[in-house]
């Protein structure tokens, strides 16, 4: 399907087709992960400007996360051309916990068993609590989380497996964990 706004939701083909941009750049390093593509919207000076039947180019924001690092680029593909229309590295940000053994390490991990075994201890399991899994907390500017990623675990409770998971956070309970992962060489 071929966007006719350039405002429609991206369609799988033009997710598939910026993930093949991007790994056929040479600049994709083959540990790379994709934390998320999202459609790069276009500037309002041009959408007042368009009209039925005008060319749509399509964009797509892509972050990417090279490795078990602190690194983070942020890429726009153009899908239209079949181009990298911007690539910035961010050194100011942490890049997205993404589930896979060589992004998240066992130490973001650390957080939930501590937090699964203070909520024991404290009684809570009856209410079926659980952590569900480290998120990362964020950049603060902070003197300690230079060179560090730092998660957090919060605690929710479940009355029955139907239940939301992510309704009711437990007040208080909340662990955090830090690591500091290498840079990538560049």
């Amino acid at each position: 399907m071929t966007a006719t706004h350039p405002l429609d939701m991206l369609t799988g083909d033009e997710i598939s087709r910026a993930a093949k941009i991007l790994r056929e750049s040479g600049r994709y390093p083959n540990a790379a992960l994709f934390a998320h593509m999202v459609l790069h919207e276009p500037e309002k000076e041009m959408l007042a400007r368009w009209q039925p039947n005008d060319p749509v180019d399509r964009q797509v924001r892509v972050v990417v996360v090279p490795g078990p690092t602190m690194d983070l680029h942020e890429v726009v593909v153009s899908v239209t051309k079949g181009e990298i229309v911007d690539w910035r590295d961010h050194a100011d940000m942490r890049p997205a916990l993404l589930n896979d053994r060589g992004h998240v390490r066992d130490r973001d991990h650390e957080g939930t068993s501590r937090v699964r075994r203070g909520a024991g201890q404290a009684g809570d399991h009856r209410h079926g609590h659980g952590a569900d899994r480290p998120v990362a907390a964020g950049v603060f500017g902070y003197e300690c989380e230079a060179g560090r990623r730092i998660t957090r675990c919060i605690s929710f409770v479940r009355s029955d497996a139907t239940d939301n998971g992510y309704a009711r956070p437990i007040e208080g309970l909340t662990s955090t964990s830090t690591w500091a992962p290498t840079r990538s060489s560049k």
